[in-house]
């Protein structure tokens, strides 16, 4: 039984440590790109996989007014790491093995280096094919024609199927527009 207080100090002191850890793997990550010391071997079979999202968290850090933080995560898997299985209502679930993520409160600028890092950590630029799979945002887009120019941008499902709805509200209210 240890006290909250305890608790955070010590949970503040590992995020710490993480912390410093991470920006020490981004740092190393953009000196290796500025320098160009990434391998484009492409030796490895498969698909490496590179995800990437931001979502708005609320902080005790107060900005300019709101303590609301755009968190960025990045998630990098293989190919090689995908289970394809069948359950009693679908013949095509699957799951993902062994994934690796990075997380980070700030800047675009900061966080692509972070996911820089994590790509190199998993392989990048030794597989043959690397896909980008992320909702189509601009600053994500901008990243990707930067960091992994050669990577397969790909819309993930969930904002495929918003597109799709937003098209189809629009071509019937068009239609019904047209009707007078």
């Amino acid at each position: 039984s240890i006290s909250d207080d305890l608790a955070r100090h010590v949970v503040d002191m590992i995020g710490a440590l993480v912390y410093e850890h991470d920006v020490k793997k981004a740092e190393s990550a953009h000196q290796k790109y500025e320098a160009h010391q990434v391998s484009k071997g492409c030796t490895q079979n498969g698909v490496l996989y590179l995800c990437t999202d931001g979502a708005y968290v609320n902080t005790t850090v107060v900005v300019e007014g709101s303590g609301w933080h755009e968190c960025k995560l990045a998630l990098a898997f293989h190919s090689h790491d995908i289970e394809n299985y069948h359950t009693a209502t679908s013949d095509d679930a699957m799951h993902i093995l062994n994934k690796k993520y990075r997380g980070f409160i700030g800047s675009v600028d900061e966080f692509k280096w972070h996911m820089y890092a994590l790509a190199l950590e998993n392989g990048y630029g030794t597989y043959k094919n690397t896909v980008l799979l992320a909702d189509g945002a601009p600053w994500i887009r901008n990243m990707q024609k930067e960091l992994f120019p050669d990577a397969t941008r790909i819309l993930d499902r969930y904002h495929l199927w918003e597109n799709i709805g937003k098209f189809g509200i629009a071509m019937i209210k068009g239609k019904n527009d047209s009707c007078g």
